[in-house]
């Protein structure tokens, strides 16, 4: 169903499985509708008609659509009784050729007939005419009196005389209904006319058993202008349809005037302009260049939804419907009953292309002729007449099987999945995660219910003001993953801040307790919302919980952003930091120099440089920008390894993202064997030399990741990753031990191997020359890494870790140490390895203690080491102030924040919980992280 102004839009529809349904096929009357509303929207859409019931009105008895043929009564004499076609002019000869006979909506020209009963009667906007083949033989028609037409201007008026008047009585309102076709029937050998639309009345009783005319017509659709429908009555039978200025409008319940709308008022349809609202035409089509077999007995049986399969009340690619006839055995239309439909695309076809597609596929499978031409190059009536034939050979099966058509299911069913417009290859498809993609949504005349002059796209942090034209560099794009909520619009960012207050709030609302409430948020794919949002939900932190008045309130009310954008981070300060950002840099620094394979590695500098924090030489507070750091997340370095095993282990055909239960199960066996390798073939390598930096930075939050403490998969916190205890060591010892200055620096031994060197100095001391205090001696920690599993010191080498002068000559344990049997985690003073520091607070290390390792802990090397001498209870955490803020930032980094840390504590790919305790919020209580 493509439109030549908006494909794009269009495909999205069809790949939710919406498709555009015209009149054309249903020739449908609202049976007892007062109004029936119709969307026109002309590019993919669906066609929505919500009939009101009205008791009062008659039900009619039958809806005649347009016929392939004239329609033709029994007549005594056919030779002298003159034919009506519908929507069709044919000339009638007559003293004045000007003159012609006009058949109107309010009173149809009645050709004489011996059975009243059974005489169909035409209607048109267009002259009536009957062809007449010899002149010299017709009677020439005279008359007493002018057959009587409404006209705007008398004087213009054609009029016909006759020997008699052409009188017919007037069709009953209550036994009338309107249908319309795409065009008018083509009874001659004149060039269809394209867009064309016809109304015709049908009769109380019409013969339904008419053998089948295999020379169905083909009918585009084009919008006409009618004769003016008698709009004082309708405007007095609707309260809808209102005259304003002398023009006449559709005005809705809230009395707002509807634009680019269709709707059927007492068998009238009514068109209102899509932009200023006013009627300009009684009948209006949905699409162009649209096919259809123009056969009453294809249209629908009526509106109700029993005449139709529907998906929550759309019609789509594969939904059936009732027709109003069946072609019995192929050969004999006979009423339908309630069980017979039939597919919607037999008798209707969104465009050429798929009626051809759909036509070869019927060749296919033995329903058409392998001789019949069908290309797009064959004309549009001789594929309509195939279509036809395929209809008679789908009835005659239907037949010899008993009635059954499973089979035209399954034949319907493979052939719409082979199309592109209702596949994914019509589709843009990409790799973004799980979903394969994303829509866009914009302003169109053809959804004038949903556009808003507030809709401004891609209003990203980098681009709030709309001042980056050129789309590639506006970062991200919005509606990520399929989203279809204007953020842009203020209406939608009002509802973003009622939901923010009841998330907020939720344990009062919902339990009438507090404790239940959440204290802080994280905005994800920040790249892909409108930046209004960020402010939005800062000004309801400001106004509710005053986080910008102190640190102690604004570090009760951690907030966190997903902001990928390395721009963003600018933003965010210029703003005010009143949201945590996203330090991406750092999280790519500890991917590439410890978590790939050895060859792929980078130098251990990335770790110390790139990042938001310099940490060469880290001896401020309040300087460095307010942020949040992380190994990995639920969306990254995890799904993305298990869309890969699918694709390499389990089923090649995937593209790893979309996948299914099975699969991810078997992927995840995979992926839990490959942590316990040493030799990885997918997992992240030195997870606890990731986590020992992490956890020992300042002027960060460091954020763990419940996939490397737990396994991603199984029940919540049920079984232990292999870093488990490497990262509750780093944990526990981030509260005792990880506080003052920081310094960093990587030396080089032969072979240009690197060593990595990390300290912090402990509460009092801010650098290395920093005498301290008595808090000092029992503060601090130093970390060595190697990303080299082949590290050797030879034995004038060493490694130096200089603590501090306020630790010189001071003994310090192992916290955890890589050695031949593995990683060594000591948790307490007794039975660690100790050394002790020299004059200058130095710990000096030979070829004895460093050496590369690899194993599925380490692949090179780790120590860090603490005071020997620390209390159990030891605390080194700093209290937020309480101190008024007056720089106008809400968060602030310092010892305060450092103090914090953030637990991402699911998976994507947790299993669903059996019993009670296995939810995650009775399980994080049990485990005292809630």
């Amino acid at each position: 169903m493509r439109n030549k102004i908006a494909v794009c839009e269009r495909k999205k529809l069809y790949k939710s499985g919406k498709m555009l349904v015209t009149a054309g096929i249903f020739s449908l009357a609202i049976f007892g509708a007062t109004i029936s509303d119709i969307s026109a929207d002309t590019t993919g859409g669906t066609i929505t008609t919500a009939a009101k019931a009205d008791p009062t009105k008659a039900q009619p008895a039958e809806v005649q659509a347009a016929s392939d043929k004239p329609v033709e009564a029994p007549t005594p004499d056919k030779a002298t009784e003159p034919q009506a076609a519908p929507n069709k002019t044919t000339e009638v000869p007559a003293p004045d050729k000007a003159t012609e006979v006009q058949a109107t909506p309010d009173k149809p020209v009645e050709v004489p007939a011996s059975d009243k009963a059974t005489e169909p009667q035409a209607t048109s906007d267009k002259p009536v005419e009957v062809p007449a083949s010899d002149k010299a033989t017709e009677p020439q028609a005279t008359s007493d009196k002018p057959a009587e037409v409404p006209a705007p201007d008398k004087a213009t008026e054609p009029q016909v005389t006759s020997d008699k008047p052409a009188e017919a009585p007037v069709p009953d309102k209550a036994t009338e209904s309107q249908v319309t076709s795409d065009k008018p029937a083509d009874t001659t050998t004149e060039t269809p006319t394209k867009d064309q639309t016809s109304t015709v009345y049908a009769p109380a009783n019409t013969p339904k058993t008419d053998k089948v005319d295999n020379t169905a017509s083909l009918t585009d659709k084009k919008e006409t202008s009618q004769e003016a429908p008698q709009l004082d009555k309708i405007e007095s039978d609707s309260p809808n349809i209102k005259q304003i200025d002398g023009k006449t409008y559709f005005v809705d319940e809230n009395g707002q005037v509807k634009k680019n709308f269709t709707a059927v008022v007492d068998g009238q349809v009514l068109y209102f302009d899509k932009t200023t609202g006013e009627l300009t035409s009684n009948d209006r089509q949905y699409a162009d260049g649209l096919t259809n077999i123009d056969n009453a007995h294809n249209a629908a049986y009526d509106l109700t939804a029993d005449s139709f399969t529907n998906v929550d009340g759309y019609l789509t690619a594969n939904s059936w419907y009732r027709p109003k006839d069946i072609l019995k055995s192929g050969t004999t239309w006979t009423p339908s009953t309630a069980t017979d439909l039939r597919p919607l695309l037999m008798s209707w076809w969104p465009d050429k292309d798929t009626q051809v597609a759909y036509l070869k596929y019927m060749q296919s499978v033995g329903l058409l002729e392998d001789d019949v031409a069908v290309s797009n190059s064959t004309q549009t009536a001789d594929l309509t007449n195939s279509a036809m034939s395929v209809q008679k050979n789908i009835e005659q099966k239907i037949s010899l099987s008993g009635n059954n058509t499973d089979w035209l299911k399954t034949d319907m069913s493979q052939w719409v999945n082979s199309q592109s417009n209702w596949n994914i290859s019509s589709e843009s498809k990409s790799n973004d995660h799980l979903q394969g993609g994303a829509l866009l949504y914009v302003n169109s005349d053809k959804t004038p219910d949903a556009n808003s002059d507030d809709r401004l796209l891609n209003r990203t942090p980098i681009n709030q003001n709309g001042q980056i034209t050129d789309s590639s560099q506006q970062g991200g794009y919005e509606m990520l993953l399929a989203n279809d909520v204007d953020n842009s619009n203020p209406v939608v960012q009002a509802e973003q801040l009622n939901w923010l207050y009841y998330m907020m709030n939720i344990g009062s609302i919902t339990q009438n307790d507090p404790t239940g409430n959440f204290d802080g948020y994280r905005v994800d794919a920040v790249d892909n919302v409108d930046s209004d949002l960020l402010q939005v939900a800062s000004d309801y932190f400001k106004a509710a919980y005053k986080i910008d008045q102190s640190d102690s309130q604004a570090n009760a009310h951690l907030s966190i952003l997903e902001d990928w954008e390395a721009k963003d981070a600018a933003y965010i300060k210029a703003h005010g930091n009143n949201q945590l950002t996203m330090d991406f840099p750092i999280h790519l620094g500890l991917k590439y120099a410890l978590n790939v394979p050895a060859d792929q590695r980078s130098g251990l500098e990335s770790t110390i440089t790139n990042s938001l924090v310099d940490r060469t030489a880290d001896s401020t507070e309040n300087t460095a920008q307010p942020n949040y750091s992380f190994i990995r997340a639920h969306d990254s370095e995890v799904q993305t390894v298990i869309a890969q095993i699918v694709k390499d282990k389990i089923n090649p055909n995937s593209d790893g993202l979309t996948v299914t239960p099975d699969e991810i199960e078997k992927a995840f066996a995979i992926y839990n064997a490959d942590e316990l390798k040493a030799d990885k073939e997918y997992t992240a390598y030195n997870i606890p030399s990731s986590y020992a930096l992490l956890l020992t930075n300042k002027d960060t939050i460091p954020r763990v990741y419940y996939g490397d403490l737990y396994t991603d998969d199984g029940q919540y916190m049920a079984k232990q990753s292999p870093y488990y205890d490497a990262i509750t060591s780093l944990l526990k010892s981030r509260v005792k031990y990880v506080s003052g200055g920081q310094s960093m620096g990587t030396s080089y031994l032969h072979d240009n191997q690197g060593v990595l060197t990390s300290v912090r100095y402990g509460t009092g001391s801010m650098t290395a020359t920093d005498a301290g205090n008595d808090e000092t001696r029992t503060s601090g920690i130093g970390v060595v890494i190697s990303n080299k599993t082949d590290l050797n010191l030879n034995n004038d080498e060493q490694v130096v870790l200089n603590m501090g002068a306020a630790h010189k000559n001071q003994d310090y344990r192992a916290l955890m140490l890589s050695t031949q049997a593995g990683l060594q985690i000591y948790n307490d003073d007794a039975g660690s390895p100790v050394v002790r520091t020299n004059d200058l607070g130095q710990l000096i290390f030979k070829s004895d203690m460093v050496y590369g390792i690899n194993d599925p802990q380490v692949s090179g090397y780790l120590a860090a080491w603490v005071p020997v001498g620390a209390s159990a209870n030891q605390d080194v955490r700093t209290a937020s102030s309480t101190t008024t803020s007056t720089d106008g930032s809400t968060y602030h980094s310092n010892a305060a924040l450092d103090s914090q840390v953030i637990y991402e504590g699911f998976s994507n790919f947790q299993a669903m919980p059996t019993q009670a305790d296995e939810y995650t919020n009775v399980r994080g209580v049990q485990e005292h992280i809630y």
